[in-house]
């Protein structure tokens, strides 16, 4: 969606489904690393929607620096390995010129610190 506005819709669907994804996951007692992601994909959305009212930000970039916290955050060191997945996502936005330099940093940082925080406050990261 190249436009910031085009992606207003479809974002509010998507939170519509984390909802019901988190309500069914805290209602069959999944395991508490998996309904903490789902809220933090939940709450990541709502943060890209809220962003996209005014400016476009790197929904791939959140996308991929999320998950990574994700990995470290259940691997340790290890999990930095899928790190290395963020500069080629990074890249490949840039290069289709889909967005700036600025909109995919703080899509990337936005994606880790957000992640980090909630999983933090959610498990006692």
């Amino acid at each position: 969606m190249p436009r910031r506005e085009d992606r207003i819709y479809p974002l509010l669907m998507v939170i519509i489904f984390y909802v019901v994804g988190v309500i069914v996951l805290f209602a069959t007692g999944a395991p508490p690393l998996t309904s903490a992601l789902m809220v933090c994909y939940l709450n990541n959305t709502l943060i890209v929607l809220l962003f996209s009212l005014f400016w476009k930000i790197s929904i791939h970039a959140m996308g991929i620096s999320g998950p990574a916290t994700a990995l470290i955050y259940l691997f340790g060191w290890p999990g930095l390995l899928f790190s290395l997945l963020v500069p080629l996502v990074v890249w490949s936005r840039l290069h289709l010129k889909r967005h700036t330099p600025s909109q995919l940093i703080i899509g990337t940082i936005l994606g880790y610190l957000l992640t980090a925080l909630q999983l933090y406050l959610l498990l006692g990261f």
